[in-house]
């Protein structure tokens, strides 16, 4: 049984999320204000075979999952990144964890210390976040 398929876990950082090519183009949006996807297609083309026809409907569906904006410019569109990359790695974990938690509450904390505990510098630090944050409620 395969959960989470659409979850690369093999891969690092944003690729365990997005397809290769869709983070590859967010890389390059976020290296740049706007572009078209000819620009994106010029830039991927440098390292890659693809078509210009694939790098546009990869941006069309970024666009549709709110990652890109998109406004209308001539015969075809100018994109821009609709969110940083701290702030779709943090919007994801949001997801993530609560929805984790909603569903299986004690079973993920138990585990994701268990998980953490692997590393004995990685609990020292749950436990100074922990720490730090009761401080911050407190004072709230």
């Amino acid at each position: 049984m395969q959960l989470f398929k659409h979850i690369r876990w093999q891969e690092r950082g944003l690729k365990k999320i997005l397809g290769d090519l869709e983070y590859e183009i967010m890389k390059y949006m976020w290296d740049h204000e706007t572009a078209t996807a000819r620009d994106a297609y010029e830039y991927l083309r440098e390292s890659r075979k693809i078509a210009y026809t694939t790098v546009s409907t990869v941006m069309m569906r970024l666009a549709d999952k709110s990652l890109l904006d998109r406004v209308k410019d001539g015969q075809g569109y100018r994109f821009s990144a609709n969110c940083s990359k701290a702030d779709l790695i943090k919007n994801t974990l949001d997801g993530l964890f609560s929805g984790l938690l909603d569903d299986f509450g004690p079973a993920v904390m138990s585990q994701f210390v268990h998980s953490v505990n692997t590393e004995p510098s990685r609990l020292d630090e749950l436990e100074r976040l922990i720490t730090e944050r009761r401080k911050r409620d407190d004072t709230t």
